[in-house]
């Protein structure tokens, strides 16, 4: 990197996700939570001798080679496992120079300081990782999605057989009609481990009552009388079940609430919903597919006089930004899931969910807002919004 790569990169942006601005070089547990912070997340830019507003300041050179040093060890005993570091020194002029540390995508998740603590990037900030964080990363150093994670306490015969055997018929044409072959299936499909302990995609799909184990993924949906989230809601309810079981309930919630017009269009009775019942379908089934199932909290599907929201626990997957959603970039989060649910016809797999639900409420002259709600105690994004109007 040469001084004026160095300036763009400094003119594209302040400090965000990717890259942090040091007027000089921390304490050495302070350096290490950088590293682990970074590791911990998807790689990022340490860049020393730039305050926080993009102005250069410089390091003197004669202290470049032992601020090195310093940086190699910190990364090498200070983190655990040791964390993996690039370094460029820039030139600014005869006296002063920047250094740039490149901090990679880390293949050993979880990383800790040497205390024990785990960080993660959150915006422009570091933080400390919570409890099912932790977990994550560990399945996702392992190669491991958290869709696929066995669920302690629950076993194979907590697993609706009957229902499984005909889902398997309908969608995948398989006739499984011995518990064998059933199980072998359910295996290479990842829906059950090799012990025949379910996993979160397997009983999500199949269990009779997954909320059982796993009661976040609960969906709750709530009717408010006026457009004041403040007012209590009039009629509340937990949707429970499988997944094809929420999905059918939850469209009789949509059915006794979004209003219908009938209009004659030729000889035909036409009915028109405020919000087409496809797309408040196609919401929740992207909330289903795209949540982040380690995050403590259920899907919540509000309708209010004007609208209809959908909360979806958790920030997006990876480098996805609401823009890019729009756009249709498709990271999926749970890839078991989002399969299923693309055997049953329920998703594309281009992610064309929210290009096309914006699209369908263009046609019809409603609007569509997406946004991310931040936890300001935590300093994360604690869920994606999608509001539908229906005015």
């Amino acid at each position: 990197m040469n001084i004026n790569e160095l300036e763009a990169l400094i003119q594209s942006g302040l400090e965000d996700e990717n890259v942090e601005f040091k007027e000089t070089l921390p304490s050495n547990r302070e350096l290490a939570k950088w590293f682990v912070c970074f590791a911990n997340a998807y790689g990022g830019k340490i860049i020393f001798g730039v305050d926080n507003d993009g102005e250069i300041i410089g390091i003197e050179k004669e202290k470049v080679d032992r601020i090195l040093l310093q940086i190699d060890d910190v990364a090498l005993r200070r983190c655990e496992p040791p964390v993996v570091i690039h370094y460029e020194v820039v030139e600014i002029d005869e006296n002063r120079a920047v250094i740039v540390i490149n901090i990679p995508d880390g293949n050993n998740k979880p990383y800790f300081v040497k205390d024990g603590r785990a960080y993660i990037r959150s915006g422009n900030r570091c933080r400390p990782a919570t409890r099912y964080e932790h977990i994550r990363l560990a399945h996702l150093s392992r190669g491991i999605n958290f869709d696929e994670v066995p669920i302690r306490g629950a076993t194979f015969s907590d697993m609706d057989i009957s229902y499984a055997r005909d889902f398997f018929k309908k969608y995948y044409t398989l006739d499984l009609k011995s518990n064998e072959n059933l199980k072998t299936v359910m295996r290479n499909l990842k829906l059950i481990n090799e012990d025949e302990i379910p996993t979160l995609a397997g009983l999500l799909f199949f269990s009779e009552l997954p909320q059982k184990f796993l009661p976040e993924t609960t969906i709750i949906t709530a009717h408010f009388p006026t457009e004041d989230v403040v007012v209590p809601p009039d009629d509340k309810k937990n949707i429970m079940g499988k997944v094809e079981d929420m999905l059918r309930d939850i469209e009789r919630i949509f059915n006794i609430y979004i209003k219908e017009s009938h209009e004659i269009v030729g000889f035909e009775n036409e009915i028109r919903q405020e919000i087409p019942l496809s797309v408040l379908k196609e919401s929740v089934v992207n909330a289903i597919a795209h949540r982040d199932y380690t995050v403590q909290a259920p899907i919540r599907v509000f309708i209010f006089p004007n609208r209809v929201e959908i909360h979806t626990p958790g920030g997006l997957p990876n480098t996805v930004t609401l823009e890019g959603m729009k756009l249709g970039i498709h990271v999926p989060r749970n890839p078991l899931i989002y399969s299923l649910l693309e055997r049953m016809g329920l998703v594309t797999g281009v992610g064309r969910g929210i290009p096309s639900i914006i699209e369908t409420m263009k046609k019809i002259g409603k609007e569509v807002e997406l946004c991310l709600v931040k936890d300001k105690e935590m300093g994360i994004v604690s869920e994606f919004v999608l509001t539908l109007f229906r005015l």
